[in-house]
Order: C-alpha cells, then structure tokens, then sequence
C-alpha cells in the first residue's frame, strides 16, 4: 500500500474516532435526544474494507453504523445534522443514528431492527446479477444478527443464486448486554457460512492491513466469479451498547480488564 494511501486511511480513521468521542460528549449532556450506538473500536473493519470499493458497490449497515457510513466519505456536515436531527441531514433529519442513508457515496441505508438490512443487501446483488454488473454488495451485521433466521435465509439464498454479496460480521462479542459465550455453543461464526457452502475467513478486526491485504482478494475474487462470501472480523467496542458509558453496559458492569485490553490494542 503507498505512503500517500496510508495517511488518507489514517485521517479517515480520526475523522471516525474523534467523531464518535464528541457524540459521546454530547450525548452525556444530553444535546443528542435520539440514542446513539457508537462504533469506537471497530474503526477498522470498514476503512480496510473500503479500500477495495468501487463506484456502483451497493453498502448497507445495521444499528451501529456510523464507522461504516464515514468510511465512505459521507460529509461530516450531513452526518452529524442527521444526528441533530436537523433538516440539512442526510435523511433530512427523519433518521437520526439508526437510520442512515448515502447512496451518492455508495450507502444504501442502516436499521436499528437486527438483520433488517440483510435481506436488502441480499436483494440488492440478486439486482446485481441480473444486471451482470461487476459490482458488489456488502452487508454489515453484529455476532447477534447471525442468531437471527433471517441471516440463515440469506446465506441460503445467495448460496443457492451465486451472488456477488459479502457479509462482514463484526464480531464484538456482546449481543446488546449478553456475551457470546451466553448465547452460543462457539464462538466460531464462519461456522456458519460453512453450513451454507460460503467461502469465508476469519481476520483481525483490529489489523486495518490484514482487513485489507485479505478483503482486496476476496472482493477481487468475487467481481471475477460472481459468489458470497464472509468475513469474520474479531474486535470490540470501547462504549457499551447504547450511548456514552463505557464502564456499564445496558445495567450490567462490564470487565475493566477486558475492555482496558481492547483499548491497549
């Protein structure tokens, strides 16, 4: 990767991080009214899969996409009167966090429902088949969406139909306030995408290089052959679910020493 790329994802990056720190110093004096699912910490997901987009890619989010939307190279101006709820906003402030939408920069939407964007992104490379495009989908979801039937329905479906969509799972560990370990016999997601006869890897959702030298040959692979994929990218986020606290988690205290770690990374 050249010099000059680096330092565009790095500013990229800060724009994210330190955008997300002042939502975080808003919300707390409570001058943001809607809530808010601040990405911190999962940054790198999307910068290191961007890289490989092209004009055309169709992109949907999930509740917490605010890094996903940003790493496109929505405005700043837009996103936050979005979050204002102001008129000037991307959604003329109807949305608010949950419910983003820039489809000049290639982002077709986020919703707070869990996988309520999946079976979109889903549609949207079946559209693209059709078309015989050599463009791409990518969906966004949480470890949570992948205990939804609507994930199984759509990795079936693209499996089946051979189409040109990749899931990236950000695997945080929480589902709301519950860990995976809670909920899952394994935390082991590419399981999944297994089950379904869909390519997948796993990767280092906090290496921004290891996202991008791995999803730039996924990606690459897929305009050629026209087939899903996933990817399973292990991180955590610094606030909890909702909102500014980072020490509790929707009621529940979460461990200092783990997220200390996280942090450290």
């Amino acid at each position: 990767m050249k010099k000059s790329k680096i330092i565009n994802i790095f500013n990229l990056f800060l724009k994210i991080r330190l955008s997300e720190n002042l939502l975080a110093e808003k919300k707390k004096i409570n001058l943001i009214k809607s809530p808010v699912h601040l990405s911190v910490g999962q940054e790198a997901v999307p910068l290191g899969v961007h890289i490989s987009f092209l004009k055309g890619d169709i992109v949907f989010g999930n509740h917490r996409s605010h890094h996903h939307l940003l790493s496109l190279g929505s405005r700043l101006d837009k996103f936050f009167g979005e979050i204002l709820c102001k008129s000037n906003g991307l959604s003329k402030g109807y949305g608010a966090s949950m419910h983003l939408v820039d489809k000049k920069n290639g982002f077709y939407g986020s919703v707070p429902i869990v996988t309520g964007s999946l079976s979109l992104a889903t549609g949207a490379a079946f559209a693209l088949r059709a078309k015989n495009s050599n463009n791409i989908a990518i969906a966004y979801l949480g470890d949570g969406a992948t205990e939804e039937g609507l994930f199984h329905e759509s990795l079936l479906f693209s499996s089946q139909n051979k189409l040109p969509i990749l899931y990236v799972v950000e695997n945080n560990e929480y589902s709301s306030n519950v860990h995976i370990s809670l909920r899952q016999i394994s935390s082991d997601l590419i399981r999944f995408a297994k089950a379904h006869s869909i390519k997948c890897i796993k990767v280092d959702g906090n290496n921004i290089f290891q996202i991008y030298s791995k999803s730039k040959k996924v990606i690459a692979n897929m305009r050629k052959k026209k087939e899903p994929f996933l990817i399973e990218a292990k991180t955590y986020r610094h606030y909890g679910h909702v909102d500014w606290r980072d020490d509790l988690d929707v009621g529940i205290e979460r461990s200092k020493s783990k997220l200390l770690y996280w942090k450290k990374r």
